[in-house]
């Protein structure tokens, strides 16, 4: 990558455009096995489970004749035609072992099971939990285990217990369908010794962790990116902010760490004198014992088998082909385990790996004609991220629904900090186990190293739109996934005319912001966030979000379909999770100026209540506070506090802050429209709001706490007389929400209901006389 082939003509010296790479076998065959497991896990929609067997052993016959000529007159075409068939064959096999497998004959209730860790096991709301390959069944059967007792387990330690199971039916059929079959629950197990080689990395790896092991920020970001330990990781704000600049992979074992550690190994035998062939085996070995070391995470274990694939291939005195390891590793990792294919952090390894072998040279050339020509480290820094994320983000951007502006400028920014912390912190992690003379000054540089990156981060995350919210369906990503490789393929060796381009490029940005310009309309908006609340409110183009939910994705989602990428104040109604819990995700991501807390919050003594006021305080330029009463203005609304009178659930349901919002369309100081906010306030909250005399009549209602039983009353609707009930509820949630009585109830007074578990998001647009809705589905 960093030595481009010249051509000198007299004095001058020019880039000569790279060769485009050659589309192996391997390649195309790996990429077409893929694909057909994808397409069979649609295709078993229209077929009887009976038939799979049957399916399966026709693509397999198929699939061997089809290799044989292969073999005999290299013909890639028929060689790439049976990885598709073969990609069938095993797709309909994986369906039909997992959705015929029967748990209850290896695992009898109440008898000894023996479990592997697929990986290490985190905090769940009872105990730990990890998933965990059931030891007798076929690799692909996996279960979710439940443990009553907090101790940590490891991926790769085995277990032994007495299990009671609870198997998935008809309606997790996702989770079925990706191997993954019951619930497990051990209350008392046996940890199974290892063999003496996974037993002595494991025992490495967990004192590792505890060497690293810290509440500080250094010390999380190292744990993650040396150990793979990422239980302090995951929901902080150091993640946030590492997402929010496009480094999440940084703390996430990969690619880059296997390059670190591969160069780190070569360096160090290239001084002992070993042969080629002893180096090149070492290298291999080692590469697999720090997989095992890492968790045995996904995307180690992509870039763990590319690598041994091409340091074999050099082995065997061939070129080494990262096209052909990659198609290997495609092949091998979802021949291994089928559910892989679907994974979206598999795709986007794949995806980030495949634009730069295919298009890092490329970019890096076609930079040479612009200004950063004349600065090739930056250039280079610049090619190698536009070719890692070129084909991963769109398909990131409608998983994540974020945009990392700043990646370009973090990855250069970073990309000297980087390997020198992980460097210098494998070396730790080994130091401290068989040299501790040399663990703390290696610690010490790690730390600074890690100190300095963080600080990075932490500058570049809090520019303005430094990361927006972005969403593109995935369908529509897939596609645009394709045009850009096609695009980029078919124009390889054209000139590279900067007269052309920037015109082209200055249109497109222009065309860019139109259409993703915030609207203007006057509307009220029920974001689809799953089982939690968030409601957005505009006009003038000012807008107000009252509450968050709890799924950051959603939420940055839906803000991202609204093209939402300033918030001027965002109102909590209460410090539950499911109203505030995705406010720390709107950090970095939208820029807000204002969070509106009740004034009882401050004085809340409740842990959630303190947790929700310093999050207000890190995520907003400021936090301003209200009591019962005060009026907010913005645009042609005016919101007023009509609850709580005062806090006596210590932050609770019953102190859900309530708005009665109203519309003024022709400024004539009447409201054409009023809406009711709720939170999760119920009947008995609404009925005390009555009897203080409070008129909480309203065209729209926001039924409070997701249309529980006890939200509304005949009597209530009928008082509140609401034309549109809006009901914000997760898609076949545990707790029965919406309850029948709550609908039955509005039903019964001739209200309409819009709810987001079957609407999706619901837009109200408000006029003088009318209100018009527009759902999402």
């Amino acid at each position: 990558f960093h030595s481009r082939p010249h051509m000198r003509i007299g004095n001058d010296s020019y880039v000569i455009c790279p060769p485009r790479p050659s589309l192996t076998p391997a390649f195309l065959g790996g990429v077409s096995f893929w694909l057909a497991i994808l397409v069979s896990k649609e295709a078993i929609v229209f077929v009887d489970s009976s038939m799979l067997l049957v399916l399966a052993s026709v693509f397999f016959v198929l699939s061997a004749l089809l290799v044989l000529p292969f073999l005999k007159q290299r013909i890639s075409s028929l060689f790439i035609s049976a990885c598709l068939f073969a990609g069938l064959s095993i797709g309909f096999c994986f369906e039909y072992v997992v959705s015929n497998f029967q748990v209850i004959e290896l695992a009898p209730e109440g008898g000894t099971v023996e479990f592997t860790l697929s990986e290490d096991s985190k905090p769940s709301a009872y105990g730990r939990s990890a998933l965990a390959h059931l030891n007798g069944a076929p690799y692909w059967i996996r279960v979710k285990l439940l443990l009553d007792d907090d101790d940590i387990l490891l991926a790769g330690e085995s277990i032994a217990g007495n299990a009671s199971f609870s198997c998935y039916d008809e309606d997790d059929s996702r989770l079925i369908r990706d191997g993954l079959i019951a619930n497990c629950k051990i209350k008392s197990y046996d940890v199974i010794p290892s063999s003496p080689l996974f037993g002595f990395l494991h025992a490495i790896r967990a004192n590792s962790i505890e060497c690293f092991a810290g509440d500080d920020e250094s010390s999380i970001v190292l744990s993650a990116a040396v150990c793979g330990w990422r239980e302090n990781l995951k929901g902080s704000e150091v993640y946030d902010r590492f997402k929010n600049c496009g480094l999440a992979h940084l703390v996430a074992v990969s690619g880059a760490h296997l390059s670190i550690v591969s160069s780190l190994i070569v360096a160090m035998l290239s001084k002992l004198g070993l042969s080629r062939k002893a180096r090149l085996s070492f290298t291999v070995c080692t590469l697999a014992c720090y997989f095992v070391f890492s968790g045995c995470p996904i995307s180690a274990l992509r870039a763990a088998v590319m690598s041994i694939v091409g340091i074999l291939g050099l082995d065997s005195g061939r070129r080494a082909s990262s096209l052909n390891a990659l198609g290997i590793s495609i092949f091998a990792l979802i021949a291994i385990n089928p559910a892989s294919a679907h994974s979206i952090s598999f795709a986007l390894s794949v995806l980030s790996t495949m634009g730069i072998v295919l298009f890092c040279r490329l970019l890096s050339y076609k930079l040479e004609s612009t200004l950063l020509g004349s600065v090739p480290v930056l250039g280079e820094s610049i090619s190698l991220t536009l070719a890692a994320t070129a084909l991963s983000q769109p398909i990131s951007s409608s998983v994540f629904a974020q945009l990392p502006l700043v990646s370009p400028v973090s990855n250069m920014a970073c990309g000297v900090l980087f390997p020198i912390a992980c460097t210098t912190g494998i070396l730790a992690a080994v130091s401290h186990n068989c040299f501790p003379a040399f663990f703390n000054p290696l610690l010490f540089i790690a730390h600074a190293c890690v100190d300095a990156l963080l600080l990075a981060t932490d500058l570049l995350s809090s520019i303005p739109y430094s990361c927006i919210p972005a969403y593109i369906d995935m369908k529509l990503a897939l596609i645009v996934t394709v045009t850009i490789s096609s695009l980029l393929w078919l124009a390889w060796d054209k000139a590279f005319n900067i007269r052309v381009v920037l015109p082209i490029a200055i249109a497109t940005i222009v065309a860019t912001a139109i259409a993703f310009a915030p609207t203007h309309n006057d509307e009220i908006i029920m974001l689809d966030v799953g089982q939690g609340d968030a409601f957005l409110l505009r006009s003038n183009a000012i807008s107000l979000l009252i509450d968050t939910g709890n799924n950051d994705t959603a939420l940055l989602a839906a803000l991202a379909r609204h093209h939402v990428y300033h918030l001027d104040a965002v109102a909590i109604s209460h410090a539950d999770d499911d109203h505030c819990g995705s406010l720390d995700a709107l950090e970095g991501a939208s820029n807000v100026d204002k969070i509106v807390l009740h004034e009882g919050m401050f004085s809340c003594k409740d842990e959630k209540c303190v947790s929700l006021c310093l999050q207000a305080a890190q995520t907003a330029q400021s936090v301003v506070t209200v009591n019962e009463g005060d009026v907010i203005s913005f645009g042609k609304f005016s919101l007023r506090v009509v609850w709580p009178h005062a806090f006596t659930e210590q932050g609770g349901n019953a102190d859900s802050m309530c708005f009665i919002a109203s519309y003024d369309n022709d400024g004539d100081g009447n409201a054409d429209a009023r809406s009711l906010f709720t939170g999760d306030a119920e009947s008995k909250q609404l009925e005390k709001m009555i009897a203080a005399g409070t008129d909480i009549t309203a065209d729209i209602l926001k039924v409070g706490h997701h249309g529980s039983r006890n939200g509304l009353t005949e009597n209530l609707v009928r008082s509140i007389n609401p034309k549109l009930a809006l009901i914000s509820v997760g898609e076949n949630n545990r707790y029965g929400h919406p309850a029948p009585e709550t609908l039955d109830v509005l039903n019964e007074t001739g209200t309409r209901i819009l709810r987001s578990d079957l609407s999706g998001d619901v837009s109200c647009k408000l006029g003088l006389d009318e209100i018009a809705i527009e759902t999402q589905r």
